[in-house]
């Protein structure tokens, strides 16, 4: 009997909320999505197939709807006005659900300070732009290519995951040289724990299993550790970039305030948006490469010609400032990240909103107001993979972006490159500079 009254509350306590928040319009436009079980059930199924529950509630309800995600209300925008009215906001009604992603993902039990995660913000930028990375660049590749051709030395006939093969490399590499020689690689077993169930992390607590919970555990701990052996030293992280040690200081100058463990979620957050995107990206292109020889024998080439004719040998290439690898150097690779990111970056731009913002459908005729406190969701892989903007959207095609500049993606008037690859407008990804820079060098 009481399960039977548990789930009739639910409902009846689902059907109120969507009453009292509403959806207005100046033409209304189809309204939250009814369910069996909504609290539980869009959030189980958003948790194990996010792009696919998104693809498939748009099929059916249009372009722009409302459901609800573990009882919060979320406008999903999976049109390119609607997209770009999320990304851009210009009216300056959205801002970023860190405080969420840090609950979900770090474990955050309490509140950042707004002025710590700015502060935060405007280390990214500067420290991983282009002028920035130069500052640990060479001890990056060092670390990268000794890593691959240890084990390809050590382990010739051992099969290794491809998504490790690439992870692990990457991971250790930028975490040496970003965070010094003391950061505890063997953090890596873990985040490759938390990162095959991310999205699981994003919805109720009851739905995160237990070994990813165990192993967010144990990463904080290991975190813990190595920042209070930084906060012991008051030159900083021994061995590592002067600029870098920044963000140990600034979590150190809040810790009267922001209890250790909570500083520690907020480090584990932000190593995940450091890397989960881009150990995916490279594995992803890899595969694509390695199931077609012609078009991995064009790359090839052309980055051969690049490192003879251009850089006279690998060892100079790995020298150069990131711009000298951009697109006039290396049009085919670029073309062939971006279009890696088109097929399977799941770019979702999630925003809080703090005042009433129109979301609008396709032809524009149509708004769905968002209201203070809901989530706004902008799809951009409905606009990559949709034929009416990319010819033949499920297919590779290496040379689809040859021609086109990284620079124009946020513009929106064509879409020549990938939509969201990095989010766009007030805050685009303050780290895509060193993000493709590691793809390209892997």
């Amino acid at each position: 009997m009481f399960p039977v009254v548990l789930i009739l509350f639910i409902v009846a306590f689902s059907l109120w909320a969507d009453f009292r928040n509403g959806v207005h319009s100046r033409v209304k436009i189809p309204s939250s999505i009814s369910i069996f079980i909504p609290w539980f059930d869009n959030a189980i199924q958003f948790g194990l197939d996010p792009l696919g529950f998104l693809r498939k509630r748009q099929t059916k309800h249009g372009s722009v709807f409302a459901i609800r995600l573990a009882g919060k209300r979320v406008i999903v925008a999976g049109n390119l006005n609607g997209i770009l009215r999320v990304m851009r906001d210009t009216q300056k009604t959205l801002h970023l659900p860190n405080h969420q992603m840090l609950a979900s993902l770090g474990d955050v039990k309490g509140t950042i300070p707004m002025t710590l995660l700015d502060r935060l913000t405007t280390y990214v930028a500067r420290t991983f732009s282009n002028k920035g990375i130069p500052q640990f660049s060479h001890t990056f590749n060092q670390h990268l290519f000794r890593h691959i051709r240890s084990l390809a030395e050590n382990s010739p006939n051992d099969r290794v995951p491809l998504q490790r093969f690439v992870g692990q490399a990457l991971y250790d590499a930028v975490s040496v040289s970003v965070w010094g020689p003391h950061f505890p690689l063997d953090t890596y077993e873990e985040f490759y724990t938390i990162d095959a169930k991310m999205s699981r992390l994003l919805g109720p607590a009851f739905l995160v299993p237990r070994a990813v919970s165990q192993a967010r555990n144990l990463m904080k701990n290991k975190l813990g550790t190595y920042m209070q052996e930084c906060w012991d030293e008051e030159l900083g992280v021994k061995g590592a970039p002067a600029n870098v040690t920044e963000m140990i200081r600034l979590l150190k100058e809040c810790s009267p305030t922001v209890p250790p463990e909570d500083a520690q979620g907020a480090l584990l957050v932000f190593l995940f948006g450091l890397h989960a995107n881009t150990h995916r990206i490279v594995a992803w292109l890899f595969l694509h490469l390695l199931s077609d020889s012609r078009t991995y024998l064009r790359l090839r080439r052309e980055i051969d010609h690049a490192i003879d004719v251009e850089f006279g040998d690998l060892d100079t290439l790995l020298l150069v400032p990131p711009q000298r690898l951009g697109v006039s150097s290396l049009p085919l690779l670029e073309s062939a990240i971006m279009e890696t990111l088109r097929l399977w970056y799941a770019a979702v731009t999630v925003r809080e909103v703090n005042e009433d913002t129109e979301i609008p459908s396709e032809d524009m005729k149509t708004f769905m107001v968002a209201r203070p406190g809901d989530l706004v969701m902008g799809n951009s892989s409905a606009i990559n993979m949709s034929d009416d903007f990319f010819e033949e959207p499920e297919t590779f095609q290496i040379d689809r972006f040859v021609g086109c500049t990284a620079e124009k993606e946020d513009e929106g008037k064509s879409r020549t490159l990938p939509l969201g690859s990095f989010g766009g407008g007030t805050h685009v990804c303050k780290g895509r500079d060193f993000a493709l820079y590691e793809m390209k060098v892997y």
